[in-house]
């Protein structure tokens, strides 16, 4: 439902579970121009019967990244679980991440109603401030029990706690015009953002005369807090793309976090039943009831969302479906980053449609699939070089996905996959009229790539990889005049598998961008040619 609009989608971020056997993994490598990375993922029993276990992992990585960005990460993760019984079980998890993020390449936004955008550059060098940075520090938590209370019936409980310190010497420029001149903003900001979160969920499975039904329902609730300091944003700088920018910030900057607190809370409540009726039927049913609150003002919304969906297998590799789902998305504040700042974006319910058929046998899956997502329309705009963030329409994105790969022997392999959207605002006020028709910004009507993979058959443990993806031309504001075009990438790569001194060694290797396509991110700079080599050896 959110993957379109935005890039990246929506990311279902687990933590790697602790193991029955006990196990160890190193891995080093290097990417250009200098960043070197390291990691360890162990894994095990702790106690000799094997009730407690365990999953670390540690990675590190510090250097000079292809676009000439400073790069300073550490992180960590902690995975436990204790089986206190054989229908008992407690886990935990806790992830920490330190980042100083160095001289990135300028944020892009257009401000420019013309036919064409600049020639792209890749001369990183130009296209940052030597003292910007973005620096954050994340701490995340959860603790849970899992009760198997009956047969085929489990509970789980679960708490969770998040907390994020970051602080920003970020920059950010509006180009406009064809040339590539542009005005610079610096964007300064100290931020804490903690989170607090419970859920009770309740799983089971019974039958009623010929329907088996998979229920699962509980209730959630969320408090989050976010506190931010003094912060800056104001045109300091102008320059253009093609010329070297030597300003840097001289101010003082405030990073003490001495601004108010504000609080979001949200209680939920959901339920949904999967009903098998014999082998080739399936329907879910489902609910969920989100009430939000947002403090220092009034407001308050609540609202109950369905979920339906039915799948027909006429036989075991073939599955027809179609589906109907609503999600609220509640109310939020505008953040320091506009002028309209603390103003509040209604709540809004998201609808998503879709048909599709899905065919998997032993060397080939096919995925094919009609959709139509509705989702509120954010209009992000300049007056009077301010910039305002609103909310006005719909965007809907029409389209269809199709998937497929195919085994053509036990070496080779390939698939392709395509998305056409057909996206459009709809339903705005006559104060948008202008917009109404038009595509949302940043989304692209095709979507292409294409995948192989070979086994080199006459050197044992080798293969090469590669795939072509495309995408399609796409406008930066919801006004439709100027647009980013279309570019086709290319990536290679190799994976070489062996056993030195009697423990399996893994080399990768990968290049992105192999012909350095030069081309214009959405909201950035294009990705120049570049690798990256890996060694991972497991103990």
């Amino acid at each position: 439902m959110y993957g379109f609009g935005s890039p990246g989608g929506v990311i279902h971020y687990r933590t790697k579970q602790p193991t029955d056997d006990a196990m160890l993994t190193t891995e080093v490598g290097f990417r250009n121009s200098s960043v070197f990375f390291g990691r360890m993922d162990a894994g095990g029993p702790l106690d000799e019967d094997g009730r407690f276990r365990y999953r670390l992992n540690l990675a590190a990585e510090n250097g000079t990244a292809y676009n000439k960005a400073g790069v300073n990460r550490y992180v960590g993760s902690l995975a436990l679980d204790y089986e206190i019984a054989p229908n008992l079980r407690w886990y935990a998890t806790l992830t920490f991440e330190d980042s100083n993020l160095k001289r990135e390449p300028f944020q892009i936004y257009w401000e420019y109603d013309g036919a064409e955008t600049p020639v792209p550059t890749y001369d990183y060098e130009k296209l940052s401030i030597s003292n910007s940075f973005y620096k954050t520090n994340t701490l995340s938590m959860a603790t849970g029990l899992e009760w198997e209370f009956a047969e085929n019936w489990s509970v789980d409980f679960k708490y969770g706690y998040t907390r994020k310190n970051h602080r920003s010497n970020k920059m950010f420029i509006n180009i406009y015009n064809e040339a590539g001149d542009y005005n610079g903003g610096v964007y300064n900001f100290p931020g804490r953002n903690t989170g607090n979160f419970t859920q009770a969920m309740v799983q089971g499975s019974f039958d009623t005369g010929l329907i088996r039904h998979e229920i699962v329902f509980g209730s959630s609730y969320q408090l989050e807090r976010s506190t931010y300091g003094e912060f800056y944003w104001g045109n300091d700088f102008d320059g253009n793309v093609y010329k070297f920018q030597d300003f840097t910030v001289t101010r003082e900057i405030n990073f003490d976090l001495t601004g108010t607190t504000r609080k979001t809370t949200q209680t939920a409540a959901f339920m949904s039943d999967t009903l098998h009726f014999g082998e080739k039927w399936q329907a879910v049913i489902g609910a969920r009831y989100t009430r939000q609150k947002l403090s220092g003002n009034d407001y308050q919304t609540s609202a109950v969302t369905p979920t339906f969906g039915l799948i027909y297998k006429p036989v075991q590799e073939l599955s027809i479906y179609g589906s109907y789902v609503e999600s609220m998305e509640g109310g939020t504040r505008v953040n320091e980053t506009y002028a309209n700042v603390g103003d509040i974006l209604d709540a809004t319910i998201s609808k998503q449609y879709e048909i599709g058929v899905k065919y998997q046998a032993d060397r080939m899956s096919v995925t094919a699939a009609g959709f139509r997502v509705a989702r509120a329309n954010r209009i992000d705009s300049l007056t009077d070089g301010l910039r305002y963030l609103t909310q006005d329409g719909l965007t809907v994105y029409k389209g269809l996905e199709l998937i497929g790969n195919y085994q053509l022997n036990d070496d080779f392999s390939f698939g392709m996959g395509l998305v056409y959207l057909d996206p459009e605002i709809s339903n705005v006020s006559l104060e948008n009229v202008g917009i109404l028709g038009n595509i949302p910004a940043e989304a692209a009507k095709w979507q292409l790539v294409g995948n192989v993979e070979y086994n080199i058959p006459w050197v044992s443990g080798l293969s090469i990889h590669g795939n072509v993806r495309y995408f399609g031309k796409a406008p930066t504001t919801n006004n439709n005049i100027l647009f980013i075009k279309g570019r086709t990438l290319t990536n290679v790569g190799f994976s070489y598998e062996t056993e030195i001194g009697g423990h399996p060694v893994g080399l990768t290797a990968n290049v992105n961008n192999l012909f350095n396509v030069k081309y214009w991110g959405l909201s950035n700079f294009g990705e120049a040619v570049n690798g990256a080599v890996s060694v991972k050896v497991h103990w």
